[in-house]
C-alpha cells in the first residue's frame, strides 16, 4: 500500500509565520496557558528565540531530552552571540544579551570538574551558588533545563534554600516543548498548577501532536487559556516548504517477532537511500536486531545506534544506517533521506515521519500490525494533513493513558551501571536493565563503598580516567545502586521493584531471581 505525500508549506509575513506572531501576541494578553499546535518542522523552535526577545522577565525553557536541550543551547547562542551560558562561560553579557543557566547532569559534571570540587557537594547548595553568581548578571535571564528540575522545586520542594530560584521564577514564562510526552505523567498537571502558585505569569505548551486528557481540560478551564493552531499559517505552492514530498508505504508486519521483522528489514535496506533511520519501539528488540544487520550489511554500510545506551550524536553520510528508539522522535536535526519505523501510536508515528523530508524528498516504510486497507484513500496522491488526520489518527491507537507514578516527575527509576560482557562496554541504565540483561555477576553494596574502592572497581572495566571521573561525579549527584555484568536475554523478562529504608530489591519473575542492593 503506497502513497505519494505532497509537500507542505507555511506562510511568512514580515519574517514571522502567523502562528508564531499569534504566540508572541498572546504574551501581551491576559491568557495564562498558551497551547501551540503546529506540524513538525514548521518553526515552533523559533518561537523560543522570539519569546526571549519579547519577554521582560525570566524565561524557563524545558525540554524532554538532553539532545533537545543541547540543540536549543546552540541555537540561542547563535541568535544571541554575546550571551553568557553557564557553566561553559562566565562574565557579564554585552548589551541586551541574556544570561543562560544551563542546568543538566552534564553541565553539573562540567562545572564540578572545572572547579575540582569534592564529591560531597550538595545539589541545592550548587544551584543557589550558581544563581547567586550568574543569574542576576543581565536583564534577560534564562533557565534551560528539563521539567524534572521544576518538579523537584515546586512539587516536591526538594531543594533546600530554594528562595533564590523561586524568586527567579516569579513573573516569568515557562515553555514546555513536546508537552505531549508528559501527558501520562501523574505529576504534570500538578506541576503546571504549582508553577502559577509560585508566581509564573505564562505557561506555553508546544507540540505537533498534542493530546488533551480530562485532567488537562480541567486545568484549561481553571486558568485563562488559548489554543493556537496552524490553520491560518498553511501556505500555498509559492510559500516556504518545510515538509518535502514523501513516498510512503505501509507494510503489514508483526514486528515484535524478530523472525518476521528481520526479513522485512533485509528486503528494504538495500532499496532505500541513505542515511536511513530505523526506529523501534523497543530498545531490547533493537539490541537483538543490530548484530544481525551488521552481519549481513556491515561491510557495505555503517550500522550505528542512537538510544538510551548510546547517546552520542553520530555523523551521517550516504553509508549510514542509524538504529534508534523514541530518542530520535522529537527535535532531532539529523538529516535522513529515508525511514523505517514501527507504528503503534499515531502521536509517535507522526513525530517519526517528521524526521524525513525536512530538507529534501524522502522515503518512508511504516511497519504496522494493523490492516490499513480500510483507511486508504481512493487516490494515492494525498497531502500531509490527510495522512496525519484521516489515516494515522484514525487507524492507530492513542497514547497509553495509564498514569506513570512515583515521587519523580517521570516516575521513580533507579540507576545502575551495566557491563555488557559481549560488547565489553560499561553503560548506565535504569532498573529495567534487568528485564533485558541476564546478570552473571553483580555488586550490591556500591552505595556503601568508599570513593577509593569504587575507583578500583571501575578500573577493572577498562574505562578512561575521564570516564571514571564523570561516573563518580554523577554517582554523587544521582546515586547508582550497583553494577551488573551480563548478556542480553533471548526473551524479555518481567521484573518488579521494591524499596525500603535499607535496600532495593529487584525480582526477575520469570527466572525467579531476587537481587538485593544495599542503600547507603
Amino acid at each position: 500500500m503506497s502513497l505519494l505525500i505532497g509537500q507542505r508549506t507555511v506562510k511568512e509575513i514580515k519574517g514571522m509565520r502567523p502562528f508564531q506572531a499569534a504566540t508572541i501576541n498572546a504574551l501581551d494578553s491576559l491568557e495564562q496557558i498558551i497551547i501551540v499546535e503546529a506540524p513538525v518542522g514548521s518553526g515552533k523552535s523559533h518561537i523560543v528565540r522570539q519569546i526571549i526577545d519579547h519577554w521582560n522577565g525570566a524565561v524557563v525553557l524545558t525540554y524532554p531530552t538532553k539532545i533537545l536541550m543541547d540543540t536549543q543551547r546552540s541555537a540561542i547562542k547563535k541568535d544571541f552571540p554575546d550571551s553568557i551560558i553557564w557553566p561553559y562561560e562566565t562574565g557579564i553579557p554585552q548589551g541586551h544579551a541574556p544570561t543562560i543557566f544551563y542546568y543538566s547532569t552534564d553541565s553539573l559534571i562540567a562545572f564540578l570538574k572545572e572547579k575540582r570540587a569534592d564529591y560531597r557537594i550538595d545539589r541545592s547548595e550548587l544551584i543557589d551558588t550558581v544563581l547567586h553568581q550568574h543569574v542576576w548578571a543581565s536583564r534577560k535571564n534564562i533557565l534551560l533545563t528539563s521539567p524534572d528540575v521544576l518538579h523537584l522545586l515546586t512539587n516536591l520542594k526538594a531543594y533546600r534554600n530554594a528562595k533564590r530560584l523561586l524568586s527567579f521564577l516569579n513573573g516569568g514564562v515557562v515553555v514546555f516543548d513536546e508537552f505531549h510526552l508528559y501527558i501520562n505523567l501523574k505529576h504534570f498537571i500538578s506541576l503546571l498548577d504549582n508553577l502559577f502558585e509560585c508566581g509564573i505569569k505564562k505557561v506555553i505548551l508546544l507540540s505537533a501532536t498534542p493530546v488533551f486528557t480530562e485532567e488537562l481540560k480541567a486545568l484549561l478551564e481553571k486558568y485563562r487559556s488559548t489554543r493556537i493552531d496552524f490553520s491560518e499559517s498553511a501556505g500555498n505552492a509559492n510559500d516556504n516548504i518545510f515538509n518535502y514530498p514523501l513516498k510512503l508505504e505501509f507494510v503489514n508486519c508483526r514486528y515484535t517477532r524478530r523472525d518476521e521483522l528481520l526479513p522485512v528489514l533485509e528486503h528494504y535496506l538495500p532499496l532505500l537511500p541513505k542515511p536511513l533511520a530505523i526506529i523501534s519501539d523497543s530498545i531490547f528488540r533493537l539490541r537483538h536486531i543490530k548484530p544481525m544487520l551488521e552481519t549481513k550489511f556491515g561491510e557495505k554500510w555503517k550500522i550505528l545506534e542512537y538510544s538510551g545506551f548510546y547517546k552520542e550524536v553520530p555523523s551521517l553520510d550516504e553509508k549510514t544506517i542509524l538504529l534508534g528508539t523514541s530518542s530520535i522522535e522529537v527535535g532531532i536535526n539529523m538529516v535522513f533521506k529515508s525511514l523505517i519505523t514501527e507504528a503503534s501510536f499515531w502521536t509517535s508515528t507522526i513525530q517519526r515521519i517528521g524526521r524525513v523530508g525536512r530538507f529534501c524528498e524522502g522515503d518512508v516504510i511504516v511497519l504496522t500490525r494493523k490492516n490499513m486497507e480500510p483507511y486508504m484513500p481512493a487516490d494515492n496522491q494525498i497531502n500531509r494533513d490527510c495522512l496525519e488526520n484521516d489515516i494515522l489518527k484514525s487507524a492507530l491507537k492513542d497514547m497509553m493513558m495509564s498514569h506513570v507514578c512515583g515521587d519523580m516527575f517521570r516516575g521513580d527509576s533507579y540507576p545502575f551501571l551495566v557491563y555488557d560482557l559481549d560488547l565489553r562496554r560499561l553503560s548506565s541504565y535504569t532498573e529495567s536493565i534487568f528485564a533485558m540483561y541476564e546478570p552473571s555477576k553483580w555488586i550490591n553494596d556500591w552505595q556503601t563503598l568508599s570513593i577509593h574502592n569504587k575507583k578500583e572497581l571501575l578500573k577493572g572495566y577498562g574505562i578512561s580516567e575521564e570516564e571514571m571521573t564523570d561516573i563518580l561525579i554523577k554517582d554523587k549527584l544521582f546515586s547508582y545502586w550497583g553494577i551488573i555484568e551480563g548478556r542480553l536475554r533471548e526473551r524479555y523478562e518481567r521484573i518488579s521493584v521494591h524499596t525500603d529504608e535499607d535496600e532495593l530489591t529487584i525480582l526477575c519473575e520469570d527466572s525467579n531471581l531476587r537481587l538485593d542492593f544495599e542503600r547507603a
